[in-house]
This record gives C-alpha cells, structure tokens and sequence, in this order.
C-alpha cells in the first residue's frame, strides 16, 4: 500500500543491500518504535557533539538516520553539518505524524540543498 499524498511510507526500504548506517542522537526509542530500521553489525550510533570529519570518514556511511528533534540538535543543523563535511550518501529524517511533512521536508532540503533527504514520517497509532 502506497503513502497517500503529503505522506511518507513508514518502512524502511534500503537502496542497497548491506549499508553502513550512522544513527545520530539518542535512538534508543526510534529503534524501538521502528524495527524496520537498519541496524546491522555495520550500524554506528554517535552523539551530535561526536559528529565530526574523522567520524565520517572512518564509519564511512551510506545512510546517516536521526529523529527530527535530537535533546540537542535538530534536524535542520545536522543537514547542514553533513553538507558541510561533504556527506554524499542519504540522510533520513524519522519524525512522529506531523500535519504537513512537506513542509518540514522542505526546510530540511533548503538548509542543506546538496543532500539526498528522506523524511519518515511514523504512522499515527
């Protein structure tokens, strides 16, 4: 079943098959509510203060997943910090049911135009 307009499938769906995957943040709860997240042996889970040039060149991700609000960050100001390290993969935004994803996906994009953003959008309950 396909995402009606304004929202976004809730699986998790890989371009490829085993990625590397950077979770920024605390993801204790967005693992729990979203099983379908990647979360392999390759998986690398940091802090927004940890994220840095060296962290991404050595966890070398294809895929870097955060909640939209981090305790210390959102994710606005982790688009632009992975622009400005020259991020090239994906980076997926996973938000609760929001009235206008659009609209949240589109700030997203403006802060950091350069980047591949998905936005996750949690089926209401």
């Amino acid at each position: 079943m396909g995402a009606r307009s304004g929202q976004i499938k809730h699986l998790f769906a890989p371009r490829k098959g085993n990625e590397r995957v950077l979770f920024v943040g605390d993801v204790t709860q967005l693992l729990a509510a979203h099983p379908d997240l990647p979360n392999g042996p390759d998986s690398v889970f940091a802090s927004f203060a940890d994220l840095g040039a060296d962290l991404i060149h050595d966890a070398d991700p294809d895929v870097v997943v955060s909640p939209l609000l981090g305790g210390l960050f959102d994710a606005i100001e982790l688009a632009e910090l992975l622009d400005t390290l020259g991020f090239e993969g994906r980076y997926v935004v996973v938000a609760p049911a929001l009235p206008r994803p659009d609209i949240i996906k589109r700030d997203i994009v403006g802060a950091a135009p350069g980047l591949d953003i998905e936005l996750r959008v949690t089926r209401p309950n």
